[in-house]
Parts: C-alpha cells; sequence; structure tokens
C-alpha cells in the first residue's frame, strides 16, 4: 500500500505545525511530505526534527538545490558546496574546538556568495561573521559537538544563514549556573540568553556577547531573525530587531 502524502511549503510556521502534528501522532509514519520552497531555513529545521525521530517520515523536496543537499545530509557528508557555490553546509566534529582551516574555507565561500548576491563587501564580512560566531557557540555551549551544522544559501539581494545542534539547549545550558537556576521555560531562556552579557558563565563574566555580531551585521538590512531552543521560537523582522519587539 503506498504511503499518504501532503504537500507544505517550507516556512517556518509550516515546519513548527508539521512537526507539532508529528509529535502528536497526528502524522502516519508511512507519510511522505512533499515540500515546495527554496528556504534553507525551515528546511534543516524539519531535515534536522525529523532525523531525531525513531521512525522518520519520508522527504521530498520539489528544489533541486534542496533535494541535492538532503541527499547529502543523508550520507553523513562532512560537508557540500552547490556547483553555483550559492549553498553550502559544513559539520561540527567531535573535537573539542572548531577545525579553523575548514571554517575557513567555509566562510570565504559564505563571503563570496554573499558578495554575489548583491550584498556590500562590508554587510558580507558582517553576515559570515556572524555565523562564524554562532559554529563557535555550538562547540562552546551545545554538549554535542559532532550534532551541529552550519550552512548558508544566497539569492538575488538575499542571504540566509542557519547553525544548528542537538545539544542541550539554551535552558539547560544557562541553568548549570546558579544565576540562571530559576528559569523554567525555553521562551524565558531564549530571551535571557538573547541579552547580552548572559550565558551559562554567568551574568557579566566577558561571555555572552556572540549574538552581537548578528544585530551589528543586520543593522542596516531588512532581515529577519529565527532563534529556536526545545519548543519555543523567536523571530525578529525587519530593520526594527530588539527584544521588546520580539515575537515569542
Amino acid at each position: 500500500m503506498p504511503p499518504s502524502s501532503s504537500q507544505i511549503t517550507l516556512t517556518a510556521v509550516n515546519i513548527e505545525g508539521l512537526c507539532f502534528a508529528i509529535e502528536r501522532k497526528r502524522v502516519p509514519k508511512s507519510s511522505l511530505i512533499k515540500c515546495g520552497g527554496e528556504a534553507i531555513g525551515p528546511f534543516l529545521e524539519l531535515v534536522h526534527y525529523n532525523s531525531s525521530l525513531d521512525v522518520p517520515v519520508k522527504l521530498s523536496f520539489e528544489s533541486q538545490v534542496l533535494s541535492t543537499l538532503y541527499e547529502h545530509l543523508l550520507s553523513s557528508s562532512q560537508s557540500w558546496m552547490s556547483n553555483d557555490e550559492a549553498c553550502a553546509f559544513l559539520r561540527t566534529s567531535d573535537e573539542l574546538s572548531p577545525d579553523h582551516l575548514s571554517w575557513t574555507k567555509f566562510g570565504i565561500a559564505a563571503q563570496r556568495a554573499a558578495a554575489k548576491a548583491g550584498f556590500p563587501s562590508k554587510a558580507a564580512a558582517q553576515l559570515v561573521g556572524a555565523l562564524g560566531e554562532m559554529y563557535s557557540n555550538i562547540y562552546a555551549h551545545s554538549f554535542s559537538n559532532h550534532t551541529g551544522l552550519v550552512a548558508f544559501r544566497s539569492f538575488p539581494s538575499r542571504f540566509e544563514f542557519v547553525a544548528l545542534d542537538s545539544g542541550i539547549g539554551l535552558l539547560e545550558s544557562l541553568r548549570m549556573n546558579t544565576e540562571f537556576s530559576r528559569l523554567d521555560d525555553h521562551s524565558t531562556a531564549l530571551q535571557t540568553a538573547l541579552t547580552e552579557g548572559n550565558s551559562r558563565f554567568g551574568i557579566q563574566t566577558g561571555h555572552g556577547y556572540g549574538f552581537r555580531p548578528i544585530f551589528v551585521g543586520l543593522a542596516n538590512l531588512n532581515g529577519d531573525l529565527r532563534f529556536r531552543s526545545g519548543n519555543f521560537a523567536l523571530t525578529m523582522n525587519g530593520q526594527q530587531r530588539a527584544l521588546p519587539t520580539a515575537t515569542i
């Protein structure tokens, strides 16, 4: 009997709905999910979530780039780049610190892709600097280095980047320090972690400034930010990016 199938477009809202439906067993295990769209953020969020399931659902992608990217992710490739150099990913490793040579090559490619998309060289460098900070954060905070991945995709006038891992999450990371021991949900943890000077090392200890490059890099750009940990996500859109205006 062929699997039942459904069609979705790759957006954050659609992926959230699908993941909740899978979690609540409203999607049959034999289902085939056909995904339209080109966005790499929701694509990677879905693929990463699906890989954590005991019985993953079957996924197919209309986009040739995303379909090829998916094949390389399933093959456990350490890195991959599309022929036009507009899309690539780099996995982290189980080493204690980042592989600086691999990152340098990846970062140069990402900066070149952002510049090709039309971003000024300074803005391209800031965006890649933000991605590099996220890459380092996986090693510093996830306690599960080998599960991490960074990726980018460029389009005309648009550059998208993602960092993800299956680590302990922001809530457990912050709660390792007694200063944050009273945190009890991922929503508050997200807002706390995005406040400058806060990290599992404590308040105002010289740590907790890793997200600053993202906000600096996007200061004059019409960008969208999405941070997810546990069962909550925090989003900021447009040029006004500040925690008081964020959507939880």
